[in-house]
């Protein structure tokens, strides 16, 4: 670890040295004392990466008084706010393969239409940054590469009657294309997870950022991200600390500022000499974790996978999708299944949610403002069945690598959207109809042949075992939503058997393991799937619902739950 630090400031020092800019912080007005900004944040939504969506923000110079490691929910709301902007613009989403251009806050007009960073770069405009620097923002979003876009700007500010430089850097975690990639290799070719690499990425940066501009003890850093860039930031910042620590760097923990929101678990342990995550150096760096966050809770615990630092954990709120159709039409449910304090809790949660999303949709908004969050459809006991996939696919990060991490990583991306173009015609994306088209689009008509001369596919199979899941649900065994989610396995059953081929593994072995993969699988499905509405489980993963929930919720503030 030493020498990745020490090599790192080699680095930084002579990129420093070379730099063409005036080394000063750049001030674009005259520093207050307890400044408080009012700004909009523009940002693209979670679920539908080619909408536009705003929401009203607060900046204030105090939530950066006193010592980092006490938690504020001010700075957790408005480092959510932040990471939100951090995503591609909505109307570059569709723009995949292209490379754009940037903003900088020295722009007159910020273009949101032409430059993928516009929303960060407009929120540190509006917040008075300067020497703002971006990267990967004017990349393709098809890049696969184990990176992570980020911003990182500066300030003066005073606090508590004595002047600092407030730098930050936010993390793109939303509408990021091709980095989900990334989200699936466990262990990449240096031996550790794709977001971690990306946050190690970030660190660098933000140490040529520090001797650029000959940053000293009156130095505040605050670092923010949402998901994939969550974990990226926690990652940096456990190295920022340790430079802190070995005094590499003038300033302290106590102003290094850090919160994560839906903080995957992509670090370990095992990573860096040691190294423990719950060791008090890193107690200023906060994930903020919904309980029942299923996307938050990969890589697994139990392979050693972890964050740095210090959790937040927002308690579950479970409210059955029945008692969500009887809420909504008025009709009142009984508190042994929700207490009353958790439902006058989802139903502000589910307006200001509501609100964020819809506010610049009139009609939808009309539509929409009254419904309950269908996230909180989704019982905690769900993780069980997440548990047990993992245990499926493996009993460690080398072992899920060996095995399924590259399958993994064209699996991902399908599931995710099934995107195959951009139709400029209808403004819409065209959608793969199964695994299987995607892989034959993807590598060629070769691999489907390999896979049938395998023994490993076949079309006569498919049809019957989709047949078979049919006539369940016809017999009145299984409801919908578990026929829906069992075609999808099927579906996904061969194409991992094809994807396998590809990856050149022996035909027997692809069938003894998909067999049993398979028929685990359809077990968890056919009888567990329907625990907590479990098609929602994705929807607590969003930045906007995490936003929702904090407006609303303060652990630190009495017995709000």
């Amino acid at each position: 670890m030493k020498k990745f630090l020490t090599s790192l400031l080699v680095v930084s020092i002579i990129i420093g040295s070379i730099g063409i800019y005036n080394n000063r912080i750049q001030v674009s007005a005259k520093s207050v004392e307890d400044e408080v900004i009012n700004f909009t944040v523009n940002s693209t939504t979670i679920k539908k990466q080619d909408v536009h969506t705003t929401h009203e923000a607060t900046y204030k110079s105090s939530y950066f008084a006193g010592n980092s490691t006490l938690y504020n929910n001010d700075l957790a709301i408005l480092s959510t706010q932040m990471s939100l902007a951090a995503s591609s613009t909505a109307t570059t989403f569709h723009r995949y393969g292209e490379a754009l251009k940037l903003a900088y806050v020295s722009n007159k007009k910020i273009d949101f239409n032409e430059t993928r960073n516009g929303y960060l770069a407009k929120a540190y405009k509006d917040l008075g940054f300067a020497n703002d620097v971006y990267y990967k923002y004017d990349k393709s979003l098809n890049d696969t590469s184990d990176t992570v876009a980020h911003g990182i700007a500066s300030k003066k500010i005073i606090v508590e009657g004595n002047e600092y430089t407030l730098v930050n850097v936010t993390v793109r975690g939303s509408a990021y294309g091709g980095e989900w990639a990334s989200n699936y290799k466990i262990t990449n070719e240096n031996g550790v997870a794709g977001a971690y690499d990306a946050g190690r990425e970030v660190f660098k940066h933000i140490c040529e950022y520090v001797e650029k501009y000959k940053l000293g003890k009156n130095t505040k850093f605050w670092i923010c991200g949402l998901s994939r860039g969550a974990s990226a930031a926690n990652t940096a910042a456990s190295f920022v600390d340790r430079m802190c620590r070995d005094k590499k760097f003038k300033f302290t923990t106590d102003n290094v500022y850090v919160y994560g929101i839906a903080t995957p678990n992509y670090a370990n342990e095992s990573y860096e000499e040691d190294v423990k995550f719950n060791d008090p150096l890193y107690d200023n760096i906060y994930s903020i974790v919904y309980e029942n966050d299923i996307s938050a809770m990969t890589a697994p615990q139990k392979w050693g996978n972890g964050r740095y630092g210090q959790v937040v954990t927002l308690p579950t709120i479970y409210i059955s999708g029945k008692n969500i159709d009887k809420i909504e039409k008025g009709k009142k449910i009984s508190e042994k299944e929700v207490s009353k304090k958790q439902l006058e809790l989802a139903i502000k949660i589910s307006k200001e949610y509501n609100e964020i999303l819809y506010r610049l949709y009139p009609e939808k908004y009309e539509e929409m403002k009254d419904k309950i969050f269908r996230g909180f459809a989704v019982n905690k006991d769900f993780s069980k069945v997440l548990d047990s996939g993992f245990r499926i696919l493996g009993e460690s990060n080398a072992e899920y690598k060996e095995l399924w991490q590259g399958i993994a990583t064209d699996i991902i991306p399908f599931c995710i959207s099934r995107a195959k173009k951009y139709d400029t015609d209808t403004n819409a994306w065209v959608k793969y109809n199964s695994f299987k088209e995607y892989l034959v689009d993807k590598y060629g008509e070769d691999i489907l042949n390999k896979a049938i001369i395998e023994g490993v596919y076949s079309q006569d199979e498919e049809t019957k075992n989709k047949t078979k899941v049919n006539n369940l649900y016809n017999k009145g065994v299984i409801k919908e939503e578990n026929r829906d989610r069992l075609l999808q396995l099927v579906d996904l059953y061969y194409g991992v058997r094809i994807a396998m081929v590809n990856y050149n593994m022996d035909g027997d072995f692809i069938k003894l393991v998909t067999k049993r993969v398979f028929s685990e699988l359809w077990e968890l499905i056919k009888y567990s799937y329907p625990i907590g509405d479990a098609t929602d489980c994705t929807r607590t993963h969003d930045g906007e619902f995490y936003l929702a929930y904090l407006r609303n919720f303060d652990l630190m503030v009495g017995d709000n739950y």
